[in-house]
């Protein structure tokens, strides 16, 4: 857990040198003078954040315009159709295949009747 990158053993020091240096009486006060000071703060930035991101609006669709098209190239490229086997396999699978040949008369298809002589 890190507070305003501050890990919990930098935090630890920093509340016992405050101890020391400030005392116990003082250390509340110094505590809440800080709070009050921090939330000002917060309240004194939030106008500019919201103008910020009121100005990054059309930032952001136009980053969302630009990255749509890109996201469905990114996954053609990943995955591609199939390929088609070239001629030349197609020639050697078929060559080698055993053929059957059909007799006049096996076809049950008007294709076959036609051809009867």
């Amino acid at each position: 857990m890190n507070l305003f990158g501050i890990g919990p053993f930098e935090l630890a020091l920093v509340l016992i040198l405050a101890l020391v240096f400030l005392g116990p009486e003082e250390l509340p006060k110094a505590a809440r003078a800080l709070g009050k000071a921090l939330y000002q703060l917060q309240h004194m930035t939030e106008p500019i954040r919201a103008e910020v991101a009121r100005a990054m609006q059309p930032l952001e669709e136009a980053k969302q315009s630009i990255a749509q098209p890109l996201t469905d190239l990114q996954q053609q490229i990943q995955h591609p159709l199939t390929p088609r086997p070239p001629e030349s396999a197609v020639k050697v699978t078929t060559a080698n295949s055993p053929q059957t040949t059909s007799g006049p008369g096996v076809g049950d298809n008007a294709d076959d009747r036609a051809e009867r002589p």
